[in-house]
């Protein structure tokens, strides 16, 4: 998609809210959270596969190759789930700057130049356009992400209840 570039305004055009959202939503672990439902699940189902991997490697090592735990594999899930977890707040911690720079009424920018920083009132139009792309276009993904961390949270409260009934039943 084309960058918005307006020789009237004294806002930088990187810095314009409407061109930072297309760079988030073009960038390569940003974008994940505009894909269809399908391709955002199998890319934090990859990273939760890996990570489940390596920690249960870890947590293992020490009890190969016969004495492995079943606590050895509720730790491993409860730290996969962990690390997607974070990689959810950084995409919602992101979109939600976006979102809130696309619905303000002001921008604050900075000059290259002297790195003061400024503020610009956006006109009606521009106001307008961007609301409009942060109601409809990212307020949607910010849902979506909340959805998925509280879905993320039940299991890992899940995976820790069966943790502290496994840690009552060895004693």
């Amino acid at each position: 998609m084309t960058k918005f570039a307006f020789s009237l305004f004294p806002v930088p055009s990187e810095q314009l809210p409407v061109n930072e959202y297309q760079d988030l939503k073009e960038s390569k672990f940003f974008r994940w959270a505009v894909l269809d439902r399908p391709k955002y699940a199998a890319k934090l189902l990859a990273v939760w596969i890996s990570s489940l991997l390596v920690s249960l490697f870890i947590f293992t090592a020490q009890s190969l190759p016969y004495d492995i735990a079943l606590s050895d594999f509720l730790w491993s899930g409860i730290v996969a789930k962990t690390i997607v977890l974070l990689c959810l707040c950084q995409l919602y911690l992101s979109w939600h700057e976006i979102y809130s720079l696309l619905i303000d009424k002001k921008i604050i920018y900075k000059f290259a130049r002297n790195s003061r920083t400024m503020m610009w009132q956006k006109p009606p139009s521009m106001l307008m356009r961007d609301r409009l792309i942060g109601r409809f276009q990212v307020r949607p993904i910010l849902k979506r992400i909340k959805q998925t961390i509280f879905l993320l949270l039940l299991l890992l409260g899940l995976n820790f209840s069966i943790l502290f009934l496994n840690l009552i039943a060895k004693s």
